[in-house]
């Protein structure tokens, strides 16, 4: 019997990711392979549908598994993500909530697609937590071909942080003292 693959049960997933995982029919294969996924609030209520093969939008049930907890950010630190981040990467407001959750917590691997959350992460000092959605399942003993291209790979991820990185060298000084601040 070859050997079970980790439970893994801190990934801090964007709705881009979830509604992408449903479209390429992955999503249940995660849920099989984890104890729990995490996400904010705003993005659990912002993962309603996606678009199957057909073009029809089919509802997303997000709490049928009971696999999925909401996280909540504490408005303080979603300020100091959005400070930091200034006007390079403006996150949407789902993101701003996972980058506030990950700002406190370095228990979690954040899975996105998305420039600003990818970037956002970088300029807050969290970029060894970013995770693309081909290294999750990589990580969790399942890599899937599909997740090889363009915008879920590894290599996309790389490339987002190398960007994100030059916004955080360029003003390394001020986003310092705005995450210093208590």
């Amino acid at each position: 019997m070859p050997p079970q693959p980790k439970k893994f049960n801190l990934f801090l997933l964007d709705a881009d990711v979830v509604i992408h995982l449903h479209e390429l029919n992955l999503w249940s294969t995660l849920l099989d392979r984890v104890s729990c996924l995490y996400m904010s609030e705003t993005i659990f209520h912002e993962c309603r549908f996606y678009s199957d093969d057909l073009g029809n939008e089919c509802p997303i049930d997000l709490s049928q598994s009971g696999k999925v907890k909401k996280l909540q950010a504490d408005l303080a630190n979603s300020r100091k993500v959005l400070a930091a981040c200034g006007c390079d990467v403006v996150p949407d407001a789902g993101e701003l909530e996972a980058l506030a959750i990950l700002l406190v917590s370095d228990d979690f691997y954040m899975c996105s697609c998305d420039q600003g959350a990818i970037k956002g992460a970088v300029i807050i000092g969290k970029k060894e937590q970013l995770i693309s959605p081909q290294g999750v399942f990589t990580e969790i003993g399942h890599p899937s071909p599909k997740l090889a291209a363009h915008p879920y790979s590894d290599k996309t991820l790389q490339s987002i942080i190398k960007q994100g990185e030059v916004f955080r060298i360029q003003r390394f000084s001020e986003i310092t003292a705005i995450l210093s601040k208590s």
